[in-house]
């Protein structure tokens, strides 16, 4: 048969001043009620059958008899707590933290008095435990933010707008300095702008763009802004895109200024795989083979960039002409486009800058 047991706390020795243990027929706690001293009171139960997975829940109430805080150990170890903003002191109604069996904090929940939320939720490590993401949702603004932290200090944020921006989602990389080195937006109208910046000033571009539209159904466009003075624009057909047909009678366009953001170089791919090039000018340096075939040109754009241009005479490759570009000392070639014998244009740039293969 169940039945309890009070105790006082005569010789004030405990937080307590009175307590009601409860027992099953086995003799088993069950549960605790204690009155504390400052007011308010525990209220606590067990699992002494085991037949949950919680081994016990012990809530707090304060002095007016409202809950403020509420913890729940599980059976594996790890440990929930809710916290409650009772008094309306605070700017949050709720807290829940989930820890791990060593104490580590795994995830936290905040609930906010104005609606919204916000959550983290932590990699677990007991020795340099930190946070590896946190949401944000149910903001006046109308946007759900979403942060991720990496292990060497890099972090993305991604947002969805719910409200009456042009764009629906907004993603932004930072580098380990806090450095902003990417932005990737989809606007409404399913258009979108990839952004990329050289965080450091690590090579001799700033910035580079490119712009996308749904089911790949226009012309893209890709331009790498250089530091001093000067770009490239890259024009691509969408030959596997969504309209019928191919848009134009081309399968890439490549446009090249120089320190001036005067014509340097162009060159026109062409989808029967012919190649129509314009030279405007400049010192170009022209190496040829033995049988007078041109098979490299190189300009010094005058703005710490320089370009050239690899012709497959021997046709050993598997594109017609291979563009690079370059610091002015011809290293650290920060892009490459290859013209390719399947009729796309294959670029891509410096390793870890701007990414992989861009089309």
């Amino acid at each position: 048969m169940s039945y309890q047991r009070e105790f006082t706390d005569t010789a004030d020795l405990h937080p307590w001043s009175s307590q009601t243990v409860f027992y099953n027929d086995l003799g088993q706690i069950e549960g605790r009620y204690q009155q504390l001293d400052a007011g308010g009171h525990f209220e606590i139960q067990y699992d002494p059958a085991n037949l949950f997975a919680i081994s016990k829940v012990t809530r707090e109430y304060d002095a007016e008899g409202r809950l403020s805080r509420e913890a729940t150990n599980w059976d594996d170890g790890h440990r929930t707590v809710m916290m409650h903003d009772a008094a309306g002191n605070e700017n949050w109604d709720s807290i829940l933290t989930d820890y791990t069996a060593f104490g580590t904090i795994l995830n936290r929940v905040m609930q906010f008095d104005d609606g919204h939320s916000v959550t983290m939720a932590y990699s677990g490590d007991e020795l340099s435990n930190r946070i590896v993401s946190r949401t944000t949702q149910g903001t006046a603004d109308h946007l759900y933010t979403a942060e991720f932290f990496s292990e060497d200090g890099s972090r993305e944020v991604l947002q969805y707008d719910s409200g009456d921006r042009d764009w629906t989602s907004y993603g932004r990389s930072y580098d380990a300095a806090g450095q902003l080195t990417s932005t990737s937006i989809q606007y409404d109208d399913l258009h979108s702008l990839d952004t990329w910046y050289d965080a450091g000033d690590q090579h001799a571009w700033s910035r580079a763009t490119q712009t996308g539209s749904y089911r790949n159904a226009e012309i893209s466009t890709f331009t790498v802004n250089f530091d001093d003075g000067g770009h490239l624009v890259t024009r691509i057909d969408p030959v596997n895109g969504w309209s019928a047909g191919q848009i134009e009678p081309w399968a890439a366009q490549v446009r090249v200024t120089d320190l001036h953001n005067d014509l340097a170089y162009s060159v026109q791919f062409n989808d029967d795989l012919t190649l129509v090039e314009r030279f405007a000018g400049g010192a170009w340096h022209v190496d040829t083979t033995a049988e007078g075939a041109v098979q490299q040109r190189s300009l010094d754009l005058g703005n710490g960039v320089l370009l050239t241009l690899d012709y497959d005479t021997a046709h050993t490759q598997d594109w017609a002409m291979q563009m690079t570009l370059s610091n002015a000392c011809g290293c650290d070639a920060f892009y490459v486009a290859a013209f390719g014998d399947d009729g796309v244009l294959h670029q891509t740039t410096a390793p870890g800058q701007v990414g992989d293969w861009l089309a």
